[in-house]
């Protein structure tokens, strides 16, 4: 009996070894439950850029060392939400997590989780045939693995460190642009909320401009449009003053949700 074990628990010590050995601060973490990815990519408090690989994958293994490199360059960033790095093993996961996917190494960027999980309401009756079925069926299912697809942006481009921190840059300045302006049109947000001073400036520039805009027509809002992306286009030198940029930015973004609003209203 005692023989039986010894291989079984040659193979434990084995893979445990292995997700120590992965777990520091210069590496990549690895994945060794479906709890563990789950609550990664479900915060509300990050990112989570994640490498989903196999040991035959050719190509994984030269993105392995990569993917370091750009875990590393993130180690001093401080703007937020920060990033954290996954690599998920498919061939243990490859009916749970990596379930469809055409081929590896996929590469993915999840974006932090805005409204709560939606689980079942757990002061509504059970049967007793539905309690003994989740009982049996629970270490197969659960109401946490659940990832929303439209916070999975799947990585196309060049596999080098640059190039994989360009396109997490860039998402992230996208979507912190896209959560000012939902901040600006809400009526109810206090500018005053805004943790960095420079974040409560450009919040308070956009309810500013709103105000400003109440009384113009669709027609003035979209010359004022057209007038902003001929700035953005021609005017090379404006990303240097970030402050302006910025401004600008945010001004294109509400006129566009200002006109797509009009635009909604008028067809109702």
């Amino acid at each position: 009996m005692v023989a039986r074990l010894i291989p079984f628990l040659l193979l434990v010590s084995i893979l445990l070894g292995f997700g120590q050995a992965k777990q520091g601060p210069n590496t990549v973490d690895l994945v060794m439950s479906l709890d563990q990815y789950y609550d990664a990519v479900n915060s509300n408090e990050s990112y989570t850029m994640v490498e989903y690989t196999t040991s035959w994958c050719h190509h994984c293994k030269k993105l392995a060392p990569n993917f370091v490199q750009l875990k590393q360059s993130f180690d001093a960033d401080t703007a937020k939400p920060p990033v954290r790095f996954l690599e998920v093993n498919c061939e243990i996961f490859g009916t749970t997590i990596c379930s469809g996917f055409p081929g590896f190494p996929m590469i993915h960027l999840i974006q932090p989780r805005t409204k709560p999980l939606e689980m079942p309401d757990q002061n509504q009756p059970v049967p007793l045939w539905r309690r003994i079925f989740n009982y049996l069926t629970s270490k197969y299912t659960n109401p946490r693995w659940q990832l929303d697809p439209d916070r999975v942006i799947e990585y196309r481009g060049s596999r080098d460190p640059e190039s994989m921190k360009s396109f997490i840059e860039a998402v992230r300045k996208k979507d912190k642009l896209l959560r000012a302006v939902n901040r600006v049109l809400d009526e109810s947000y206090d500018c005053n909320s805004e943790p960095e001073e420079q974040d409560k400036q450009l919040c308070e520039y956009g309810k500013k401009f709103i105000r400003d805009t109440e009384r113009l027509s669709n027609e003035d809002l979209a010359k004022e449009r057209l007038k902003l992306e001929n700035i953005l286009q021609h005017n090379k030198e404006l990303k240097d003053n970030l402050k302006v940029y910025n401004e600008v930015k945010l001004k294109l973004q509400l006129l566009n949700q200002l006109l797509v609003s009009s635009s909604t209203h008028d067809e109702l």
